[in-house]
């Protein structure tokens, strides 16, 4: 028994409303509340409209004296302005809430990219879940559709409620015809769901696509390329072909199906209007019912309808948005349930790093990535890791970061197992290929939040070259950098990024130092200032540098040949230039471009 019982409450615990439910509850509890008093303070003005409506006709027909009629009108003011002031109030309090939810699910979002499992973000099932669950909520406003819709069905529940008791006072015929002419509408209603839903995924692949043309035309990077190559007339014609075979053609598909529900909901619609005013108008004129109350009914069964009409339009927008936040529960249960689970490491992290028939291979892919690789990393030594592109080089350097998870093998710190820990990156801050700007000084962006010590950031300045840089600005150290956020902002080559990337890594890095590709967009002569200087920087440092010039590797204590996920060799450059098929193979074809 317990296990039927058990069933479905798992089965409703697997559902999109029950996710989105439960992430407002923890997001923003009070939201909900707010929510569902402004949708009854909505519902209960018309209610007492209506009542209020056939006490008036009736004493401006006789029924009732002057005073008593001053009395309604009283009431109906006073409560008009109530319900004006209870919904400005509330109003207030919904959109504090909404601002303080949408901000709470962004930072839960960043949360579960930033301690997600970082070799999940290189799968394309990860990427195809985090377009479908992030492009509802940016360019359909589906979460919001999604509590608006719920609101409006709690306040049409309760005006069909109220409604209808009065109306059943009257006629019970006539509520039996509105509800069973609702039926009809909810029918054609499902339809136009299916209708949308059936091009759902289509216009997901438009809208990327869309998207990628709006970067094309508005993204300067891109727009220097298409006037220098006369581009633009090319652009704008594959996006009219695309259009036309695309969304042109789904978009009429869509209305076209659209067209034949929506005229056959009207048609029942007028249907509906001539009915309710037959069954009443009898009544009222042969004395069955007074004026009032006919004036009542009248006002009642339109808003009963309407109701009626709203719930089931509401109900399917609810529907509707829950189906495009599928994508957003499939994603979150998808990163939650691949959390990285990282701890803090030990406290006292020291050399060497050991690495003991590591192997890994990225979710959803077979092929072996890295397989049986074993190394040791010395105090004091620079290594240079060197390969063919995909031979495995910077998979290598995220293992060793802990941002990947061997599939086997282990990885030690001082003989202390440290896979899944945060223990390398309290050591350093790497510096991969593409160093990325953000909105904030030029000493910030080197600093990255850490603590600022005045002699070390002049030497860290000096060292890699960006005083240049620094003086080329009269703000110096205080230039805003990415134009991208401010038009005053400053812009950095592609070189003199790398010397900001170089910067921060030695800036922060104490027992290890990473450089992935730390020169690919520097001159020569900057190149061999970096390389031949790294022995100032280096100094009792774990060095590990990741590169496709070859030219760093004699400067390096032991060069690491990487091919095909595995180590095709390791020794010095001189050992390996003499007996490495692979080193040789690397070397001299890079050496013969400058023969």
């Amino acid at each position: 028994m317990k296990m039927k019982t058990r069933e479905p409450l798992q089965s409703m615990r697997k559902t999109t409303d029950y996710f989105i439910v439960k992430k407002i509850f923890d997001l923003e509890p009070k939201l909900p509340a707010v929510i569902g008093i402004q949708a009854l303070a909505d519902a209960v003005m018309p209610f007492v409209s209506v009542i209020l409506l056939k006490e008036i006709i009736d004493a401006l027909a006789g029924r009732q004296t002057i005073s008593r009629l001053g009395l309604y009108l009283g009431i109906l003011l006073g409560a008009g302005a109530a319900a004006v002031l209870v919904k400005r109030w509330i109003g207030g309090r919904v959109l504090q809430r909404n601002l303080s939810f949408s901000d709470r699910l962004e930072r839960y979002l960043t949360t579960l990219s930033v301690d997600g499992r970082y070799d999940l973000s290189d799968s394309d099932e990860y990427l195809k879940m985090m377009d479908r669950a992030y492009r509802p909520i940016k360019n359909q406003g589906a979460l919001t559709g999604y509590m608006n819709s719920a609101a409006a069905l709690i306040k049409s529940t309760v005006m069909i409620l109220s409604m209808t008791a009065i109306i059943a006072s009257s006629n019970v015929v006539l509520v039996a015809l509105i509800v069973a002419l609702a039926a009809v509408l909810r029918i054609l209603q499902k339809r136009k769901l299916k209708v949308e839903l059936k091009y759902e995924e289509e216009l997901t692949v438009i809208d990327r696509r869309y998207e990628y043309y709006d970067k094309l035309i508005c993204d300067m990077s891109f727009g220097k390329e298409v006037r220098l190559y006369g581009m633009y007339d090319y652009i704008m014609g594959k996006i009219r072909t695309d259009n036309q075979k695309t969304l042109g053609h789904t978009f009429a598909l869509l209305y076209n199906g659209y067209g034949k529900v929506d005229g056959v909901c009207r048609a029942v619609k007028y249907l509906e209007q001539v009915l309710i005013c037959g069954l009443l108008v009898v009544p009222a004129m042969k004395g069955w019912i007074s004026i009032g109350t006919y004036s009542a009914a009248v006002a009642a069964s339109i808003s009963l309808s309407a109701a009626l009409n709203e719930i089931i339009d509401h109900y399917f927008q609810n529907r509707k948005y829950a189906g495009y936040l599928t994508g957003l529960r499939d994603y979150c249960q998808y990163v939650e349930s691949g959390l990285s689970g990282e701890k803090q490491g030990a406290a006292d992290f020291s050399l060497p790093i050991e690495l003991k028939n590591v192997s890994f291979h990225y979710p959803a892919n077979e092929t072996w990535a890295l397989k049986g690789i074993s190394l040791s990393l010395q105090k004091g030594k620079k290594y240079a890791i060197v390969g063919e592109n995909g031979a495995g080089k910077t998979t290598l350097l995220n293992l060793i970061l802990g941002l990947y998870l061997p599939a086997s093998g282990m990885i030690t710190a001082n003989g202390i197992e440290i896979q899944g820990t945060d223990v390398i990156r309290r050591a350093c801050v790497p510096m991969y290929q593409k160093t990325n700007l953000f909105p904030c000084s030029l000493r910030d962006n080197i600093l990255l939040g850490r603590y600022y010590a005045e002699d070390k950031m002049r030497e860290v300045i000096s060292w890699s070259g960006m005083d240049a840089v620094v003086a080329g600005d009269v703000r110096g150290m205080d230039a805003l950098l990415c134009r991208d956020f401010d038009e005053h902002a400053r812009d950095l080559s592609g070189g003199e990024r790398q010397k900001l990337g170089i910067a921060r890594t030695i800036y922060e890095s104490h027992d290890v130092l990473i450089l992935d590709e730390p020169t690919s967009a520097m001159d020569s002569v900057t190149e061999m200032h970096v390389y031949a200087d790294l022995d100032q920087v280096a100094k009792d440092r774990c060095v590990l540098i990741v590169s496709h010039r070859m030219s760093c590797c004699r400067f390096c204590d032991e060069v690491i040949v990487m091919r095909n996920g595995r180590i095709a060799g390791q020794g010095t450059h001189a050992q390996l230039l003499q007996s490495n098929d692979a080193y040789k193979r690397l070397w001299h074809a890079q050496a013969a471009r400058y023969a």
